[in-house]
Formats: C-alpha cells, sequence, structure tokens
C-alpha cells in the first residue's frame, strides 16, 4: 500500500466504496489499511466529501481551463488546510493505536500537533486532483508554516484554558474546605468530600490547615 506522495488513478468503485466507509464514521487509516490505498489519498476523499458541491464545480472547470493558473481561490486554501488537519488527525490515532499495540497503554501516544503531518508532493498532489492548479513549494510551505503556528496557537489557548479550570477547581475546594471547617466537620465528612472531588484526603488537608 502506498504510504505517501502520488498515488495511482483508482477507479470510482473503490473511491464510492471509500465514501461511503468515510460516512460510516470509519477512521481514514483504518480505510486505507483495508482497501490498500495510502492514508492521504483517504484523506484527499474524504476533504472533498466535506466541500459544498458548487466549490466542486468551479474546481472541475477550473481543471478545463487552458493558459496559466491564477492565483490559489480562498476555498482551495480552506480545503487545503482541512486536508492538513485531516491528515493529522489521522495520524494521531495511528500514533496512538501503535502506542497501545506495544505497550497496552497510551502513555506515550501524545502528537505535537506542531508537526507537519504530510509532504508537500502530498499537498501539491491534492490541491491538482481536487481543484485542478498547480501551487508551487514556496506558497504550500507558507501555508503548512501557517498551519503550525495557529495549531500551536490553538495548542497554548487550550493550555491556559485548562490552567484556569484548574484554578477554578482549586477555589471551590477551598471553599468547600472552609466550609467543613467552619462546621466542625468529621474526619469521615471530609473524606466523603475528597470522593467527590476525585481529591484524596492527604491533599485536602494542607487546605484544611490554612483555616
Amino acid at each position: 500500500m502506498p504510504s505517501g506522495g502520488s498515488h495511482q488513478r483508482y477507479d470510482e468503485t473503490i473511491r464510492t466504496t471509500i465514501t461511503q466507509q468515510l460516512e460510516a464514521g470509519i477512521p481514514c487509516n483504518k480505510i486505507a489499511w483495508f482497501n490498500r490505498v495510502s492514508t492521504s489519498f483517504v484523506s484527499q476523499l474524504n476533504v472533498r466529501r466535506k466541500t459544498p458541491a458548487d466549490v466542486l464545480a468551479a474546481a472541475a472547470a477550473n481543471k478545463k481551463r487552458r493558459g496559466p493558473v491564477g492565483k490559489i481561490s480562498r476555498e482551495a486554501h480552506d480545503a487545503m488546510v482541512r486536508f492538513v488537519d485531516e491528515r493529522s488527525r489521522s495520524r494521531s490515532r495511528r500514533s496512538m493505536s501503535m502506542s497501545m499495540s506495544t505497550d497496552g497503554s497510551n502513555s506515550n501516544s501524545t502528537t505535537t500537533t506542531s508537526t507537519t503531518p504530510c509532504t508537500h508532493a502530498e499537498v501539491a498532489e491534492f490541491l491538482r486532483e481536487s481543484f485542478g492548479v498547480e501551487v508551487s513549494g514556496p506558497t504550500i510551505s507558507r501555508t503548512l508554516k501557517k498551519w503550525r503556528v495557529e495549531r500551536e496557537r490553538e495548542r497554548e489557548a487550550e493550555q491556559a484554558r485548562e490552567r484556569e479550570r484548574e484554578r477554578e477547581r482549586d477555589a471551590r475546594l477551598r471553599a468547600e474546605v472552609a466550609a467543613l471547617v467552619a462546621a466542625g466537620s468529621t474526619v469521615d465528612e471530609l473524606r466523603a468530600v475528597s470522593r467527590r472531588l476525585r481529591r484524596s484526603v492527604l491533599e485536602l488537608l494542607p487546605q484544611v490547615q490554612q483555616y
């Protein structure tokens, strides 16, 4: 099964089968393995499946046009970003599956989303097949660099939100512990709160000592 770069021209039967499997919610990497095609090809079909019909029609007309191709359209750019996102998710699932099959856990399955999940050749092929445009290497490089920066910002923003949620949980914890101490609660009641908050009594005790 091809793993990257250019792939052969698959017939409509296999394309229809893959589209049906995508609509059934089967992961791209499993579809690629079952049908003996590349993951990039499955990702390409998945993006095309989600692209509005009028955009695809315009792309088909663009394929037939002779002469130099103009600047990449917003639709093609957005589809390219979705293609890279799809490859990123597919690779993350594959990494998790490989990690779990190796050690029976997912402790080492985290994939850094800032790493570009596909090659320039795969992106160029996707744009050529889907929109009939030839995009230069520097243009693809700039797009992928922007993709990495945006995903890194999203990751940092999510980490900041998680830290804020943790601070809010700790604030609620301190308030509940203060109320327990003020009410003269027993150790058993403290244990009940620790179970509900999923925090051990040892974690609660330093909070108790503040009051």
